[in-house]
């Protein structure tokens, strides 16, 4: 998670504050996995998490 914030932080600094920055876990997590980095990165502003976990897990997902 550190370096995750780092590289938020790298690229919030170059980019500056109008950029709406968005994160991509490419369901590369399951949905007990995926809700300690995503409520982690909460306060990081970020526009979108674009799929923590696999596509078709509605479930999960709602």
């Amino acid at each position: 998670m550190s370096e995750d914030l780092a590289a938020i932080a790298a690229v919030r600094e170059a980019v500056g504050t109008n950029v709406k920055l968005m994160c991509d876990f490419n369901q590369g997590l399951s949905l007990g996995d995926a809700l300690q980095p995503c409520h982690a990165l909460d306060d990081q502003g970020l526009y979108w998490f674009e799929e923590p976990i696999t596509y078709d897990n509605i479930p999960g997902y709602a």
